[in-house]
């Protein structure tokens, strides 16, 4: 599953959601066209509770396009 452009959301009510989907994988990326979009983004704060919630879950979580922003250790880096 992709999420991406992820936008903002409740932490636990979506990873519920996601988590009842079962899905192999999810990846996670932010609007890679920030200038030409403005959508409303979690905070990398949120975002980083999100994919430990999943990664809780036995979800693999992979970065898509995180811009460079630290993610949990179980994140893995897909790009750059």
């Amino acid at each position: 599953m992709t999420i991406e452009p992820v936008m903002d959301f409740d932490t636990d009510v979506f990873a519920k959601w996601i988590a009842q989907l079962k899905p192999e994988a999810v990846w996670l990326g932010y609007n890679s066209q920030e200038t030409a979009v403005t959508l409303p983004e979690p905070t990398h704060r949120k975002l980083a509770a999100f994919a430990e919630a999943l990664l809780a879950k036995g979800i693999r979580v992979l970065d898509k396009e995180l811009r460079g922003l630290a993610m949990p250790k179980d994140v893995k880096r897909t790009q750059g």
